[in-house]
């Protein structure tokens, strides 16, 4: 991996990061490499709490820090790197929607979803996960205030200012290409392979279809998010561009070819994951 550098992944809600923290870090990472932040409270703030106070020598064994509210932790590490997965806001919105209604054991939202019928519409309207979860529907706008500056949405009026946000986020990928993502981090970063099977995809989603009224409501409350995903796949676009081959091509089919039979073996068990063979590395920094 990149020497003498910490990689702090941001966990926004239904972006996969679940699938990241609990299927890919603990196979990639030794304990003492690795430390997944709680997503709960009051331990959320209790993790974020003991990771500031670590010795000077125990920070720079740290190769990967990930979970909620990592966001400036980065200026207590030593040439720490942030890294994100951006979704498709409408898909993103359905997830957390889906989430909320169907989750077991059930939480004080889904009771009070069920309880009222709440529909997709009156989810995003009442922006709910505000009043159960402390976090806007909008995840970008209430996750990176600190990036922002605290701005407004109407502050934010140039391609320079949504593209000032992606600048504090050094390596980015998106969910719809989770698998790419980790292959891409093992080419420019050096960071491990590992198989894996993907976590908490809702079998509710494969029978839900927007409807052009939600799709309209999450359109109208999600103005930011919309923006910085569409720039997000640009930039990830292009970088992806600046480092193909064919090498990297056929290493990238070999590594999709070992997870659909690894994922056809274990039968989807997301309980287990492993490193694989050294023979898919193609570090960039190595070859340079």
């Amino acid at each position: 991996m990149s020497k003498n550098s910490t990689f702090i992944f941001v966990h926004v809600p239904k972006t996969g990061g679940t699938t990241f923290h609990h299927s890919y870090v603990p196979a990639a990472f030794s304990e003492s490499e690795r430390f997944v932040v709680s997503g709960t409270w009051p331990r959320n703030a209790d993790d974020i709490t003991q990771l500031i106070g670590l010795a000077p020598e125990e920070k720079r064994r740290l190769k990967l820090i990930a979970g909620h509210n990592t966001f400036g932790l980065g200026d207590h590490f030593e040439n720490a790197k942030y890294m994100a997965l951006f979704r498709n806001p409408y898909q993103q919105v359905l997830s957390f929607y889906l989430h909320s209604l169907h989750h077991e054991p059930e939480m004080e939202i889904s009771k009070y979803m069920r309880s009222n019928g709440i529909t997709l519409k009156q989810y995003v309207e009442q922006n709910l996960p505000a009043k159960f979860y402390r976090i806007q529907l909008t995840v970008w706008n209430a996750h990176f205030d600190a990036i922002k500056g605290n701005r407004r949405p109407q502050d934010l009026q140039t391609i320079e200012d949504y593209a000032g946000i992606l600048d504090q986020i050094e390596v980015l990928g998106l969910t719809e290409k989770f698998d790419f993502f980790l292959f891409l981090i093992h080419v420019r970063f050096g960071f491990p392979l590992v198989l894996y099977n993907t976590r908490l995809i809702r079998p509710e989603r494969a029978s839900y279809k927007l409807s052009d009224r939600e799709i309209a409501v999450i359109k109208h409350y999600n103005q930011i998010d919309l923006k910085l995903y569409e720039l997000a796949t640009q930039r990830f676009s292009e970088e992806v561009k600046a480092i193909w081959s064919d090498e990297i091509e056929n290493s990238w089919m070999a590594y999709k070819m070992a997870l659909a039979e690894y994922r056809q073996q274990t039968g989807g068990d997301v309980t287990i994951a492993r490193k694989i063979a050294s023979a898919f590395r193609y570090s960039i920094e190595r070859r340079a």
